[in-house]
């Protein structure tokens, strides 16, 4: 499993990447946030592989 962060300032954008990485069996969604300090923590915490 690849485990994805996403960013985005964009409400729809998020969405849209939310829905397609439940549709990918190889892909588990770690988070979604429009917060880049919570995701640049979540990132040097080693959260995710994919951002």
């Amino acid at each position: 499993m690849i485990r994805c962060l996403v960013v985005d300032d964009e409400p729809l954008a998020l969405n849209i990447l939310e829905d397609y990485i439940a549709k990918m069996p190889f892909l588990t969604l770690v988070k979604a946030t429009t917060n880049p300090i919570e995701a640049l923590t979540l990132v040097q915490n080693g959260a995710a592989d994919l951002v």
